[in-house]
């Protein structure tokens, strides 16, 4: 019996202490809170956009023919002048059908120099051809005195005519075969001239070639890459002027509206994530992207860092600005705070009006130095 008395005795002793602990519990939670003194908040209204840095006057340059990447003769950083050679794409058989033409136009042009041993051994046959001819009139002006004087039959003097009237149509003949080889020759050598620039001009586009003056802000070439200008989208070099550039943000299409020129702008670019940068809204381009649903915007951003080219940024283009009275929103219950003035606890009603995070504008029932209580 003893025993059953102590172990009652124990239970009673627990219950009270329970009921003294969620007592204690319950008057401290219930009296947990902190004092907030009311005050004026900067409320700043944005519109958050993403995008990059982009050199001025950047141009991408793309290969406009297929094939494996011969050569490549600049890198990232490198200064490039307007047609400097930048990359060659390999196509020998263009190569050697070049060679070929040129060997053939070389070949044409020596035989119609005037040195030449073509043109030198047509002039010496007409030379020599001339040579009897002249030596056949003479011969028949003295036939044809002869026959005057009838000191020779017509026979004989008809004879030397004919010799003569014969080596002169061949001199004819031989002249004309040699203007029309030299033709013939001039004719080919046109075309294969033709041909050649041709060639040259295709070949022109397997040369990569740079656009513009400038610095090589990015290479993609390699050598012995396969380029495919059917499924190729990324530029085998980006050039650009170093050192100025422009920075370009996409808009989410319902807040387009919202984002005017002239607009504060504050900016992190990636490669210095601890740094923030003040610029402005320079350009809205006024349409919006069908297929990203985006608008873009050009900031004016005032760097003191220099920022890369293709270097990714995040922007918040300020709407609006204000100070405001504000209160936490937890000090808040249906509309009513806990007004804390001297011992006494006040329930007052106050109307609020737009919510910044965890703090809530508050256009009437408090005035800025107030006291009111957050309950924890």
């Amino acid at each position: 019996m003893e025993g059953l008395k102590t172990l009652k005795y124990f239970i009673v002793i627990i219950l009270l202490l329970i009921t003294f602990g969620g007592l204690t519990y319950f008057y401290l939670r219930k009296d947990s809170y902190s004092v907030y003194t009311v005050k004026q908040e900067l409320f700043v209204k944005s519109v958050y956009a993403t995008g990059f840095v982009k050199s001025e006057n950047e141009v991408e340059v793309k290969s406009q023919v297929a094939g494996y990447i011969k050569r490549v003769f600049k890198d990232t950083g490198d200064p490039v002048r307007k047609g400097e050679l930048l990359a060659i794409i390999e196509n020998e058989p263009l190569r050697e059908e070049i060679k070929q033409v040129e060997e053939e136009i070389k070949r044409i042009s020596e035989k119609l120099s005037p040195d030449s041993s073509f043109r030198k051994s047509y002039l010496e046959r007409i030379r020599a051809q001339e040579e009897r001819v002249k030596l056949l009139e003479e011969k028949l002006r003295r036939r044809e005195n002869l026959y005057k004087r009838e000191l020779i039959s017509r026979e004989a003097y008809e004879e030397v005519k004919t010799q003569y009237e014969s080596e002169l149509h061949s001199l004819k003949a031989l002249r004309e075969e040699y203007n029309r080889a030299i033709k013939d020759l001039e004719g080919e050598l046109r075309v294969l001239q033709r041909k050649r620039d041709s060639l040259l001009k295709e070949y022109e586009r397997y040369e990569i070639r740079s656009p513009i003056d400038g610095v090589v802000l990015r290479r993609n070439a390699e050598v012995g890459e396969y380029i495919n200008t059917f499924m190729e989208t990324k530029p085998l070099f980006v050039i650009g002027e170093k050192g100025k550039t422009k920075t370009l943000v996409e808009i989410d299409e319902e807040y387009a509206p919202l984002v005017k020129e002239g607009q504060k702008a504050i900016v992190k670019l990636e490669g210095y994530p601890n740094k923030l940068f003040t610029g402005r809204v320079k350009k809205v381009y006024g349409k919006i992207d069908d297929r990203k649903k985006t608008l873009t915007a050009e900031l004016e951003v005032y760097y003191t860092l220099e920022p890369i080219s293709g270097m990714s940024v995040e922007a918040n283009i300020i709407l609006e600005e204000r100070k405001v009275l504000a209160i936490p929103v937890k000090a808040v219950k249906n509309g009513y705070v806990i007004l804390l003035e001297g011992n006494k606890k006040i329930k007052r009603k106050v109307l609020l009006g737009e919510r910044f995070g965890e703090l809530v504008e508050v256009l009437s029932g408090l005035k800025e130095g107030d006291k009111i209580l957050i309950w924890e």
